[in-house]
């Protein structure tokens, strides 16, 4: 495996790390949520077991689509001085970057691409 491998192998690990401590976090911020439970697994499955291919673009359409779906009303409870809501705001910051990497770093691109799993 050659160094650009093992660099895109550890960066998605960071984002199964980021996926997996915002799962926990937001349970006992705000209990169970199905909804993200089931994303979390789905996102967890599809990066470890690069299926379906370019299966990298359904995740960073996830994690963007949650992001932009929850910004009006994290940004009016921030406004409010709610402190769950700068937790919520970070969030959001992590998912839109993480998005943005798993829909344009060259090395994860590559690495959904190649068919031989």
């Amino acid at each position: 495996m050659g160094e650009r491998d093992e660099k895109t192998l550890n960066l998605l690990l960071i984002i199964l790390f980021y996926e997996g401590v915002k799962f926990v976090l937001n349970t006992f911020i705000g209990g169970i949520d199905i909804g993200a439970a089931i994303f979390t697994a789905m996102a967890a499955f599809i990066l470890i077991k690069r299926f379906p291919k370019y299966g990298n673009y359904i995740v960073a359409i996830g994690l963007a689509a949650i992001a932009l779906h929850h910004l009006p009303g994290n940004l009016s409870s921030f406004f409010a001085k709610n402190w769950k809501s700068g937790i919520y705001l970070l969030e959001a910051i992590g998912d839109i970057g993480f998005a943005v990497l798993l829909f344009a770093h060259k090395g994860i691109r590559a690495h959904f691409a190649q068919t031989d799993t």
